[in-house]
C-alpha cells in the first residue's frame, strides 16, 4: 500500500488538497493535526505529560485544552519542540494502527475507481478538512463545462496530512511527499479569513514554520494552489508519475 504524505504551511491549502485526494480519488486520509488535538484532550498519558511540562494552566478549569496558551507556547515562546516531543509519538502510534486497519480493509476490497473528474474551486475552503481520519463526504466541487468522465483506477493507497510532516519525522512512513505551496500574500489572506485573525498573528505563525525552500528538499511533488493552477490535474499527475499501470492491471511503484 502506497502512503502519500501531504504537507504545507498555514494558508497553503494542504487540507483542501487532502480533501480532493479523498473525495475525487477515493484515498483515505489521516489528519495528523486533528488527531493531535484529540489526543491532547482525550489521552491521559499525553495530558499528564503536558501538565508536567507546562503546568496545570495548560488545561482550563473545565478540563479542555487552553488553545490560546498552547498557540502562545508554540508560536511566540518557540516551545514547539517540547510540545511535539510529547504529542507526536502518540500520533505516530495512532497512525500506524490506522494504517494497519487500512491495509486489512484494502485486501478485502477491489481497486477503487474515483469516477467522474470534477473541477474544484481552489479558493473555496482552502484549508477545509474531511472528518478526522475517516472517509470524508463528497467534496463540493462544480463540474467544468467541458469536463469529460475520466475514471482512473487507483492502487490501494492512503495519505497522511500534517503541517509538520517533515519536522516530525513522519516522512519515513511515506512513499511520496507532496508539498502544497502558494504565494505568501495569498496564504496570509486565506488564513486571516479562515481564522478571523489579524495579519500580524498569521505572519508570526508563518515565521515560526519551516519555509517552503527547506521543505522542497523532502518533496517528491510540488502542488501549486495559487488560485490559477488546476489542482485535480496536478494530483492526477503526481499519482501517475510515481506509478504506472501495467497490462496485467496491477500497480508497480517506481520508488
Amino acid at each position: 500500500m502506497t502512503t502519500i504524505g501531504i504537507t504545507g504551511g498555514i494558508g497553503s491549502g494542504k487540507s483542501y488538497v487532502a480533501r480532493l485526494l479523498a473525495t475525487e480519488f477515493a484515498v483515505p486520509v489521516f489528519d495528523c493535526d486533528t488527531e493531535a488535538k484529540r489526543l491532547m484532550t482525550d489521552d491521559p498519558a499525553v495530558r499528564s505529560s503536558l501538565i508536567a511540562a507546562f503546568g496545570p494552566a495548560i488545561y482550563l478549569p473545565d478540563g479542555t485544552l487552553d488553545r490560546p496558551l498552547l498557540a502562545d507556547l508554540i508560536f511566540r515562546r518557540r516551545r514547539a519542540p517540547e510540545v511535539n516531543a510529547i504529542v507526536h509519538p502518540a500520533v505516530r502510534r495512532r497512525f500506524e494502527a490506522w494504517l494497519e486497519e487500512q491495509q486489512t480493509n484494502a485486501k478485502a476490497k477491489p481497486m477503487a475507481n474515483p469516477g467522474t473528474e470534477t473541477q474544484p474551486n481552489p479558493e473555496a475552503n482552502a484549508e477545509a478538512q474531511p472528518k478526522a481520519n475517516e472517509s470524508p463526504a463528497p467534496a463540493e466541487a462544480k463540474p467544468s463545462p467541458n469536463a469529460e468522465a475520466k475514471p482512473m483506477a487507483l492502487p490501494p493507497a492512503v495519505a497522511i496530512e500534517s503541517a509538520i510532516l517533515v519536522e516530525s519525522g513522519f516522512t519515513d512512513l511515506c512513499d511520496q511527499v507532496w508539498l502544497v505551496t502558494a504565494p505568501e500574500p495569498l496564504r496570509i489572506e486565506r488564513a486571516m479569513r479562515r481564522d478571523n485573525a489579524p495579519r500580524s498573528s498569521i505572519q508570526a505563525r508563518i515565521a515560526a514554520q519551516t519555509p517552503d525552500s527547506a521543505l522542497r528538499q523532502h518533496a517528491t511533488h510540488i502542488i501549486r494552489n495559487d488560485a490559477t493552477a488546476d489542482l485535480l490535474a496536478q494530483i492526477r499527475e503526481a499519482i501517475t508519475v510515481c506509478y504506472h499501470y501495467s497490462s496485467s492491471r496491477t500497480w508497480h511503484s517506481r520508488r
